[in-house]
């Protein structure tokens, strides 16, 4: 992964992310992107001859925007940021940026729903995981150290897993942690037999080579509460889960599931995307309001 946006509203959990990002970032040699969405009624690229009164807040927001850019930048003097923002829609901003600038993870900070000071990503990090089409890492807290030494990867290990799986592992490498790999049997009838999950897992474990890596199949009657019981036990540092899936019902089950985590857990969440090229020309869509850089 060479390129971490990190979308901002510049409160205290956006904060948080950045920090989080940045220590990821000189440990993985990975450019931050910073990004933040102002509420504009008109283009930045086209900026009108004559500011009428009702857009005197506007052009407060730009002012207030660049100052606190200039902030982070000052506070951070050893980064080397790349900084946008522009109007228009938040989820088609991102899209767009994530497929123009070859972004390979979104870093959001949230408080969850439990939260008492929720800022507008924190209320909106749902609506990114499941409409984004980028791996989407959640935090939390702040963290004075990011070091991954305990990870989990929650699947149900089937074939169509496996990409999801490779990008996991080319981002936690560097790392060196030891892979926990978990499968859930929720109860009822329909679920593969004892044999069959540790057949499932078993090619995944040939994938975690030349790293640590240990299988955990419990039964639990919510896939949210075994993952949490498993990375209480284990002390994990990071819960990660394929979020591939194109079709609408799918993305929100998984997008549902990470929201019951963050929720459960403490620890930071990934959830991984990743979307194919042509699709990704197709599928793009430029927002109203020009980039700034």
């Amino acid at each position: 992964m060479k390129h971490i946006l990190v979308p901002t509203d510049f409160s205290e959990c956006a904060t948080h992310a950045l920090d989080f990002a940045i220590n990821i970032a000189l440990h993985i040699e990975a450019k931050i992107h910073l990004y933040h969405c102002c509420n504009l009624s008109w283009d930045l690229a086209h900026q009108p001859k004559y500011i009428e009164s009702s857009c005197i807040s506007e052009l407060e927001q730009i002012k207030h925007t660049e100052w606190y850019f200039e902030a982070i930048k000052k506070t951070y003097p050893m980064m080397d940021f790349e900084i946008s923002y522009s109007g228009g829609d938040l989820i088609d901003n991102i899209n767009f940026y994530i497929q123009t600038k070859g972004i390979d993870l979104v870093i959001l900070g949230t408080h969850g729903r439990s939260g008492l000071n929720k800022s507008m990503l924190g209320s909106n990090a749902q609506r990114i995981i499941r409409k984004v089409s980028c791996s989407v890492l959640t935090i939390k807290h702040p963290y004075d150290k990011v070091d991954f030494k305990n990870v989990i990867y929650a699947s149900t290990f089937e074939d169509k897993e496996l990409e999801a799986f490779k990008i996991f592992k080319a981002f936690l490498k560097h790392f060196i942690p030891t892979f926990h790999l978990v499968y859930i049997l929720k109860d009822g009838l329909f679920h593969p037999s004892l044999e069959d999950v540790k057949r499932l897992t078993s090619q995944f474990e040939k994938y975690c080579k030349p790293l640590n890596c240990k299988v955990h199949i419990l039964k639990n009657d919510s896939v949210e509460r075994g993952i949490n019981y498993i990375s209480t036990k284990v002390d994990a540092d990071l819960i990660a889960l394929s979020n591939h899936y194109r079709h609408p019902l799918k993305r929100t089950i998984i997008g549902s599931t990470v929201e019951k985590l963050a929720n459960l857990s403490d620890i930071p969440i990934l959830s991984i995307d990743y979307d194919e090229v042509e699709n990704q020309a197709i599928n793009s869509k430029e927002p109203f309001n020009t980039l700034i850089q």
